[in-house]
């Protein structure tokens, strides 16, 4: 069943209960500010010469919101999306830990996320 069938007051009670998870974890679910955030059109713009298959060793901290998540097992894709543009972030077990990478998997569809 996906979330479209299910009955509200349980998709509420999942949600809920996420949220006092998160809080417990000592993450704050709605902050008020991501400092030092770059758009997500400046982080493309800066990259578009940049060959398939080529990596960098640049930093970023981006936010928005989650559009997509696809992959199972130690590596995961989201897109991201803010005002400015759309990007793809590839999440692997071994670069952020296994509770880090759970906890970056057990975000939805629609939340708000900075990276």
């Amino acid at each position: 069943m996906n979330e479209e069938e299910r009955p509200q007051s349980e998709l509420l009670a999942d949600r809920r209960a996420k949220l006092e998870r998160l809080r417990k974890e000592g993450i704050e679910p709605f902050p008020h500010v991501f400092p030092d955030r770059t758009e997500i059109a400046a982080v493309r713009e800066s990259h578009e010469n940049i060959d398939p298959g080529e990596e960098t060793s640049d930093r970023y901290r981006i936010a928005g919101r989650i559009t997509a998540r696809r992959g199972h097992g130690k590596a995961a894709f989201l897109d991201l999306k803010d005002g400015t543009g759309q990007i793809q972030i590839q999440a692997r077990v071994d670069e952020l830990g296994s509770d880090a990478y759970e906890g970056l998997l057990s975000l939805d569809i629609g939340d708000i996320a900075g990276i």
